[in-house]
């Protein structure tokens, strides 16, 4: 069976965010969160945004 393209894109989305979820309770993604702030993002105040920025970034990568 031949998945759409926007179902594919759909399941990638939702791996990814289970996949920066474990790893932000893990904490294994601090250096990455912190290196948003040059950017003008506050790694506390703004944790939610950077954490969705990198699963942005993943899904990019990864749609390629």
């Amino acid at each position: 069976m031949i998945m759409s393209k926007e179902l594919h894109e759909d399941m990638l989305w939702q791996q990814i965010e289970q996949e920066v979820t474990t790893e932000h309770e893990e904490g294994l993604l601090e250096q990455e969160i912190f290196s948003y702030s040059r950017i003008g993002l506050d790694p506390d105040d703004d944790r939610d945004e950077i954490l969705y920025e990198i699963m942005e970034q993943r899904f990019r990568e990864r749609c390629v």
